[in-house]
């Protein structure tokens, strides 16, 4: 009968134990620090990356506003001088018609609305990629200028209730076919144009001139509130691109 022995295994010291459990914390280590490091890069490029999206849309932002404020200052003075024409005593002669015909037409005809980027800011604000922002005080700067954007717009809607009121005004005014005939003739034989139009108002009646000119009056108000909105607008963009160049250092 075969008798079989054991073979008796030699016990490991403590130390192999300690060094078998330190390589494996430090691998465990390693791999979170690793990790760490890879989410670090990506979130800081994915900051940059938004940054320059934010920095090429304020740049647009400001652009467009300097247009628009241009626009909306020169009919905020060019409605102002129709007002005085028509608020003038005394009888409404062809020069004087061909003015209120040639203002209107430029100032009282049409709307000059800014349109402001939305996307990056949105994306920054109504999700959680705003925690990738990590210089002290950009969020701040962002929902102030988000802030004066809606200001804008509340601006805005007041202007076009206003125009759409000014536009009907005009139809009882001024004839279709009169502003035409201006621009066939074109501003380059000005002011002796007036000469060669046969240009004639719907009524010459004082009190629904006045009327009218009190209408236009409140246009010319609403403009100035909407200029001066889109100003800030604008203050703000630029305070806030000066901003993020200095803290991301970019040019």
């Amino acid at each position: 009968m075969e008798v079989h022995h054991h073979a008796h295994t030699a016990r490991k010291k403590w130390t192999h134990y300690f060094w078998e459990f330190l390589m494996l914390f430090l691998a465990v280590t390693l791999g979170f620090f690793v990790e760490n490091q890879r989410e670090h890069y990506i979130e800081n490029k994915r900051e940059k990356e938004y940054i320059r999206s934010l920095i090429t849309d304020l740049a647009r932002d400001t652009v467009n506003a300097n247009i628009h404020l241009d626009r909306n200052i020169r009919k905020f003075h060019g409605l102002d001088s129709l007002v005085n024409f028509l608020y003038t005593e005394g009888p409404i002669d062809s020069a004087r018609t061909f003015q209120l015909y040639d203002l209107s037409r430029r100032y009282a005809r049409n709307i000059s609305r800014a349109v402001t980027n939305e996307i990056t800011i949105q994306q920054l604000l109504s999700s959680g990629n705003v925690r990738l922002l990590r210089r002290e005080g950009l969020y701040d700067s962002l929902v102030l200028y988000q802030l004066k954007k809606e200001l804008l717009s509340n601006e805005l809607s007041g202007y076009e209730e206003i125009a759409e009121k000014i536009f009907t005004g005009n139809r009882d005014i001024f004839r279709m076919k009169g502003y035409r005939e201006i621009i066939m003739k074109s501003d380059t034989t000005f002011p002796r144009s007036y000469k060669t139009i046969n240009l004639q108002l719907i009524t010459t009646d004082k009190d629904k001139l006045i009327k009218y000119a009190e209408m236009v009056e409140t246009f010319r108000a609403v403009i100035g509130a909407y200029t001066a909105s889109l100003n800030n607008v604008k203050r703000a963009a630029i305070n806030l691109l000066i901003f993020l160049k200095r803290e991301y250092h970019l040019d």
